[in-house]
């Protein structure tokens, strides 16, 4: 497997890609970094770890489609073709063979999954084009030829992606979202939002999440397990609530005191008692 990778501006340039989170970009870049000669990945969420990335990064990379996952849990990068072009003889083939004979070549180099009603054999298709390869790549190129692609107006946006969307569901955004320990996130979807809400319906529920990640932020040591957070969340709107009560139940006695006193003239009572 080749040592380095290229990246072609036409994608890494384009406002799609650099509306993206840095956090994102920067999982894309390091799994392109990773990828075997035909741009397949088989430990995605190992190298998300390690590079400090989360799940949302992932799945805003298929989101986006610069990423096509598979159910074995490799993923390939779709603009391999266009990042990065091998000859034959020095190219490694992928091992992941079942992956690649879901794939299609589309005409502008992207990868894209093949539509199974009209597939086509896969494996030859991933071997042509090497007569386009630079000149004298043999004796003077370097391990990487640097490809020049020419790819038609805002094709990124254009490419026909047989990839199944993914439910409104998983491409919701969370309410918030609390940094755990080793690694870890949890949601505070508006499901369990509007389930606090029903629990504590005297509290500012919105505000006192936003206040809790507030004092996680504020308190990195002190993180909780993405297991321990809805403990930890219930925990504070208790504490919260009970705090309430005294106060409420203070202005309750203030207000009585002052309908008496107004339904009373005590001066007037004091003068008539000393008559």
């Amino acid at each position: 497997m080749a040592e380095r990778r290229m990246f072609a501006k036409s994608i890494i340039d384009s406002d799609m890609f650099l509306d993206m989170p840095l956090s994102t970009q920067a999982l894309y870049f390091h799994l392109s970094m990773r990828a075997d000669d035909e741009g397949f990945i088989n430990n995605p969420k190992r190298i998300m770890r390690t590079v400090g990335c989360n799940e949302d990064d992932m799945r805003l990379l298929i989101t986006k489609q610069y990423i096509i996952p598979f159910d074995s849990g490799i993923v390939v990068i779709k603009h391999w073709r266009i990042h990065n072009y091998i000859q034959s003889d020095r190219k490694k083939s992928t091992t992941f063979i079942d992956e690649m004979e879901q794939l299609q070549v589309e005409k502008n180099k992207t990868y894209s999954l093949k539509d199974t009603a009209h597939a086509t054999p896969c494996i030859q298709s991933f071997e042509p084009l090497d007569t386009e390869c630079i000149q004298n790549g043999y004796k003077m190129d370097t391990q990487d030829s640097i490809g020049k692609y020419r790819l038609d107006k805002d094709s990124i946006y254009n490419t026909s992606y047989s990839a199944e969307p993914e439910s409104s569901t998983a491409m919701k955004k969370p309410f918030i979202t609390f940094p755990c320990i080793k690694r870890e996130s949890f949601d505070v979807t508006d499901e369990y939002l509007e389930q606090l809400k029903g629990y504590y319906p005297g509290l500012d529920v919105e505000q006192q999440i936003r206040n809790m990640r507030s004092w996680i932020d504020g308190n990195p040591n002190s993180r909780k397990t993405a297991s321990g957070m809805k403990r930890f969340i219930t925990n504070w709107l208790n504490r919260e609530q009970n705090r309430a009560r005294p106060a409420q139940a203070q202005q309750e006695t203030e207000r009585g005191h002052g309908f008496k006193e107004r339904d009373y003239d005590w001066d007037e009572i004091r003068r008539k008692l000393s008559e």
